[in-house]
């Protein structure tokens, strides 16, 4: 065994509770280690992974019973959740990531920040790389439909917000990722467009449970009556949103009315000259996808065997969230 593991089990060894939470973190400064070295290089991101679990993990339960009270174990956690995240283990990452909430939690830190970009390690590996790749694609559509420019400060600001429920900022972020490696993945296959397909249907009812979470019981039904109420602070963007649900071609659940309602959306969306007609666009597709996906074969469906199209849904997704937000803050009629 590496000394410095060894030096690390005998100090958990002989720990007896009276250090501060800093002595404690100080404890995991091998896994620390570790883990930084396993981040430069994809191949050893298991070795973090397998020494907190099988090695630390249970000295630190062994230590624990002998002290009668929790060491404070943040980093280990939230480095072997990294470590899993970008192996695409993300049950595995948001195990491990729920740990690190309840150590940073019981310090009455920020929870959950440090999975959305707000540590260092996470602005680099889950942030940064996701926007940069996929900017070229969403960049353009985003800022024309809520009129801000989608860069990593962007997006960890959405993320903080989501954050309220942690779940969805967590799953946002899985869907965005998956997206991505489908979308850089060559050859294009089945396999790529169902997970981009099925990241769209994530990203969705993340978007709705966003604005439950904000309008609470004020509001009451389903995503239609809900986003309705939260469009119609600005008269542009609901007719938008009421123009294209009043589409002849897109009534009903079948799989023609989504491509036709897609379709003419997107068509209306290249053609508007306005922040607010897009919005209202992309929060009407985001609507109709939503209200249709769980009721209708995949394959039939243009955003499922387009994938360049479930692509572009994803980053829709994303703009109706930013959009939600600006309903929040009473900041839709700054849209031009």
């Amino acid at each position: 065994m590496d000394p410095q593991i060894e030096d690390t089990l005998r100090q958990i060894h002989g720990y007896h509770g009276k250090g501060t939470s800093a002595d404690e973190d100080a404890l995991f400064q091998v896994h620390t280690i570790a883990a930084l070295a396993a981040l430069a290089s994809a191949p050893r991101l298991m070795e973090p992974v397998i020494l907190w679990e099988r090695i630390l993990r249970p000295a630190v339960i062994e230590a624990e019973k002998r002290i009668g009270r929790p060491i404070h174990k943040g980093a280990p956690c939230y480095n072997t959740a990294l470590c899993c995240f970008l192996m695409h283990d993300f049950d595995g990452a948001f195990q491990y990531l729920m740990d690190a909430h309840d150590e940073n939690q019981r310090l009455g830190g920020n929870p959950f920040g440090i999975l959305i970009g707000k540590d260092p390690l996470s602005r680099k590996f889950l942030i940064e790389p996701l926007v940069g790749n996929m900017a070229p694609l969403w960049a353009s559509d985003y800022k024309a439909s809520t009129g801000h420019d989608l860069t990593p400060d962007e997006l960890i600001d959405l993320l903080d917000w989501l954050s309220n429920r942690p779940s969805d900022a967590f799953v946002i972020l899985v869907a965005f990722h998956r997206v991505w490696w489908a979308a850089d993945r060559r050859p294009e296959n089945r396999a790529t467009r169902l997970v981009v397909f099925r990241a769209v249907a994530d990203l969705l009812v993340c978007l709705e449970s966003s604005i439950r979470n904000f309008q609470g019981t004020t509001v009451t039904g389903q995503l239609h009556a809900r986003m309705t109420n939260m469009l119609t602070a600005d008269a542009r963007v609901i007719g938008a949103f009421n123009s294209l649900k009043s589409f002849p071609g897109g009534q009903g659940e079948t799989a023609a009315a989504l491509n036709n309602a897609i379709a003419e959306t997107t068509s209306r969306f290249a053609a508007a000259t306005t922040e607010s007609t897009r919005a209202g666009c992309a929060c009407f597709a985001s609507y109709k996808l939503r209200n249709s996906l769980l009721h209708l074969n995949e394959e039939s469906l243009d955003v499922h065997t387009n994938l360049n199209l479930g692509v572009r849904m994803a980053g829709w997704v994303l703009a109706s969230i930013r959009i939600a937000r600006r309903a929040q803050e009473g900041s839709l009629g700054v849209l031009t």
